[in-house]
């Protein structure tokens, strides 16, 4: 697949990016700084509560942000943002890759 031969104003920080050249769409994992969100914690999980009280003191130390992570999906003429979704505070995607899934009918 051909690189994009242009910048694009993203405001935010790009570590992921691959090329569906079937839907002719590129797909980027980004982040950005955002106010922070309270981690969700189920009744009696210990290490989520002490997980969540470290994130909250790490995010009071700088100012009440963190790095929002999040998927987004761009069209490859404008760089318009089609779809969009962000990850649950604590979340983060380490890689991305672009996969075709054809459905196939059985013969029965």
């Amino acid at each position: 697949a051909a690189w994009p031969l242009r910048r694009a104003p993203l405001r935010c920080t790009v570590h992921g990016l691959a090329y569906h050249a079937d839907a002719k769409c590129y797909v980027l994992i980004a982040s950005h700084p955002t106010p922070a969100r309270p981690r969700k914690v189920a009744d009696g999980d210990t290490h989520g509560a002490m997980a969540a009280a470290a994130a909250s003191a790490a995010a009071a130390a700088t100012g009440g942000r963190e790095e929002t992570h999040e998927v987004r999906v761009l069209s490859p003429g404008q760089a318009a943002v089609e779809w969009r979704t962000v990850l649950e505070p604590g979340e983060i995607a380490t890689c991305v890759k672009s996969v075709t899934l054809r459905v196939g009918r059985s013969p029965q």
